[in-house]
């Protein structure tokens, strides 16, 4: 085993194909090929498998990943700090679902950093994804949620790969609508009432719904629409009766005014939401995660639920 192919390893998951980060490397792609081989045939069992998305690590390709990148951690402050002078930017990235808070925070961070080298990136995406950009490093936090239909689901899926749940907030679930909506003059809705409307929610592909975004997942079989980023979602229900169901969490600067939240005055009972953020057990977070974590929590100090006045 070399620190080469553990290079070569890092550099296939942050692309996502082999070809790809043999182009960043400036090597072949037999040459990237070869090692892992080699590396699998070392190790005894195979890292990962190839589809038509890219490439897709193994249980236990993604386990030796989580220690490979430790390996890796080590090995670049050593370079930084012996070898030269060439690692002074400021590298972070979150993956998280969509919350506006995280959005606000990373705003923050990006002010704070204004006047030195940064990289900073933000990864909206489904949970499973989450999951896997905090194992395989590409994120350094995730922020996910549970609730009690779930919770059960997360944590074995969490424990699976040694990873932690911090809980950071408790929302209960809102609806999302037009103030154009027919229901937007209600002070609060029940699933019944939204029923005749068109429910918009984000694109999970082939994950469980054990892992949705959404607390709740109504039937309309001919009345769903499916979006993957949240501007398609307010634009879509801006310009239409549809709805969506959320933490209820706004903040006015990122939000269209025309955009409403509204509570479920009856929700199902044990609906509240536990969201909190997730990083590999053991792993203590850098002073980078620590100052974002804080602005996170000064974010949901402002934030608000309910219908803007």
């Amino acid at each position: 085993m070399t620190l080469q192919q553990l290079q070569y390893l890092i550099a296939i998951v942050e692309s996502n194909s082999i070809n790809q980060a043999a182009q960043t490397l400036f090597v072949s792609q037999s040459s990237i090929s070869k090692a892992i081989k080699q590396l699998e045939e070392e190790l005894g069992f195979q890292l990962m498998e190839r589809n038509y998305r890219g490439v897709t690590f193994t249980p236990r390709g993604l386990e030796f990943l989580r220690d490979a990148y430790v390996l890796m951690e080590q090995f670049d402050v050593l370079k930084s700090r012996y070898l030269s002078n060439s690692y002074d930017t400021i590298s972070f990235s979150v993956s998280s679902q969509h919350y506006i808070f995280v959005l606000e925070a990373i705003s923050r961070m990006v002010n704070l950093l204004d006047g030195h080298s940064y990289a900073v990136h933000l990864r909206e995406s489904r949970t499973s994804e989450i999951i896997n950009d905090v194992v395989t490093r590409q994120s350094k936090i995730g922020f996910i949620y549970y609730y009690h239909l779930n919770e059960t689901f997360i944590r074995k899926e969490l424990e699976r790969y040694n990873l932690e749940f911090h809980p950071f907030c408790e929302a209960t679930p809102h609806a999302y609508l037009s103030r154009f909506h027919p229901l937007a003059q209600e002070k609060s809705l029940t699933q019944a009432m939204l029923e005749p409307f068109p429910y918009v929610c984000y694109d999970q592909g082939t994950d469980p719904s054990n892992l949705d975004e959404e607390i709740f997942s109504p039937n309309h079989p001919n009345q769903t629409i499916y979006v993957t980023d949240r501007c398609s979602m307010f634009n879509v229900i801006l310009h239409s009766n549809g709805y969506s169901l959320g933490s209820g969490l706004l903040l006015n600067d990122y939000i269209q005014d025309d955009i409403l939240s509204l509570p479920l005055s009856s929700p199902a009972s044990g609906s509240t939401m536990y969201i909190g953020w997730i990083k590999p057990v053991g792993q203590p977070l850098d002073a980078e995660s620590e100052q974002f974590i804080q602005f996170c929590q000064e974010a949901l100090d402002h934030c608000y639920t309910g219908p803007r006045k």
